[in-house]
């Protein structure tokens, strides 16, 4: 997947979120390509979270996927992490990809660790192009451009819900936990998360880092991490005491 196309997803894909989720609640923060620093025993230095929605519901993490035309399913196997494949229309050949809740995984573990308990923080993969299925099995943290409209009424039901145990958030707080999550980059920078990248390919996985992609890089640590120390599931909603 070229970067321009997936870069241009990323584009597609915020600005559906922004419609979905400012339809149904008044006010909200959406950031874009948020840079946090992971634990030191991380795999990568730094990590790129493509966009975060923070509104009265709490706090709901995207991974956008550039995947379209295409039909997504997984594939389990004992004793073994589950394998992802894509097959594109009209097509017989099949593509593995990485599991994007190994992507998820280390995020969301450092962002639990800062915020509050009591605010609902949940990741998702969104697909937002044309074409794209998945199979009905998947996870529900996998939702396409179809899906978003009804995930968003059903986290605001949720969210209303005298039985929630998560926090609703008024706009001051919005705010707040929005510059909580930018500060967390301090000084770093866009070049400094690419250079962790480049030197992650070229030390650990062999690749000349003059062509590492970071967004291939990143999905590679994330999957080695994930595999070694990571259990739990990204798709898990964080829930208050």
């Amino acid at each position: 997947m070229s970067s321009t196309y997936s870069n241009s997803s990323e584009t597609i894909g915020a600005q559906q979120l922004v419609t979905a989720f400012g339809s149904v609640f008044p006010k909200l923060r959406v950031l874009r390509n948020v840079i946090i620093p992971l634990p030191a025993d991380s795999a990568l230095a730094t990590a790129e979270i493509d966009t975060i929605v923070v509104c009265p519901a709490g706090i709901f993490i995207f991974e956008i996927k550039a995947w379209h035309d295409a039909y997504v399913f997984r594939e389990k196997v004992p004793d073994a992490p589950t394998r992802w494949f894509l097959r594109p229309q009209g097509s017989n050949e099949l593509q593995q990809l990485r599991d994007p809740s190994a992507q998820g995984a280390f995020k969301m573990a450092t962002l639990r660790s800062i915020m509050p308990k009591q605010i609902r923080l949940q990741y998702f993969v969104f697909l937002p192009c044309n074409g794209v299925e998945i199979e009905p099995s998947m996870p529900p943290g996998v939702i396409t451009a179809a899906d978003l409209p009804y995930l968003v009424r059903t986290i605001r039901k949720s969210s209303q819900s005298p039985k929630s145990p998560c926090a609703t958030l008024d706009d001051e707080a919005i705010d707040i936990a929005a510059e909580m999550l930018l500060s967390m980059r301090g000084d770093l920078t866009e070049a400094q998360h690419i250079s962790n990248c480049q030197e992650y390919a070229r030390s650990k996985l062999g690749v000349d880092s003059r062509f590492a992609g970071c967004d291939s890089v990143a999905e590679e640590a994330d999957h080695h991490m994930h595999n070694a120390t990571f259990n739990s599931s990204a798709f898990d909603a964080c829930s208050a005491p």
